[in-house]
């Protein structure tokens, strides 16, 4: 299957997810409890979160994050070792995808309970996301970082600017 169509294939289900999301009707005097200083304003109270929207939202992660990875790999196909650097943005999208989950099953054990597992003095779900799930684009920076030569400018494109570059000076002194 060809990446272009995997790309237009999360795009459309992330629509999908976002329809049914919006289509679902609101829970009885809407989600949370009303704020005593801002009447249009609602806090979290009750735990009154629906599973399915739990996962909706699981979905649109999952999808958003197959999606953010697949255009990393967009441009790859232009190498002719591609698929072994491919197979490093697929370690780090499946990394960045469990941690993902975590979140998500830390979140819904949460829902349960009175007072959130805490790490670090955060609610656990809060803590990976600040300490794990936002550093983790650094992954796929530092493989850019270490394949910048190799993938982005190849040492051909860097002599075909660098010959660009002297025909360009060459006709701009013959028109001074």
């Amino acid at each position: 299957m060809k990446l272009t169509w995997m790309l237009f294939g999360f795009v459309v289900a992330m629509c999908l997810v976002v329809g049914i999301a919006v289509s679902l009707p609101n829970a009885k005097g809407g989600y949370g409890i009303a704020n005593a200083s801002h009447r249009a304003m609602l806090c979290t109270g009750s735990q009154q979160d629906d599973g399915f929207v739990l996962v909706l939202g699981c979905l649109m992660g999952l999808f958003q994050l197959s999606f953010l990875v697949g255009c990393l790999v967009l441009g790859l196909r232009c190498l002719k070792a591609w698929r072994a650097l491919a197979g490093v943005f697929i370690v780090g999208a499946v990394i960045y995808m469990a941690v993902f989950l975590l979140i998500v099953a830390f979140d819904l054990k949460n829902v349960s309970r009175q007072t959130p597992a805490m790490i670090f003095g955060f609610p656990a779900a809060t803590a990976i996301m600040l300490f794990v799930f936002w550093p983790m684009p650094l992954y796929f920076i530092v493989v850019y970082a270490a394949t910048f030569w190799h993938w982005v400018v190849t040492r051909d494109d860097m002599q075909r600017f660098q010959a660009w570059m002297v025909v360009r000076s060459r006709r701009r002194e013959r028109e001074n």
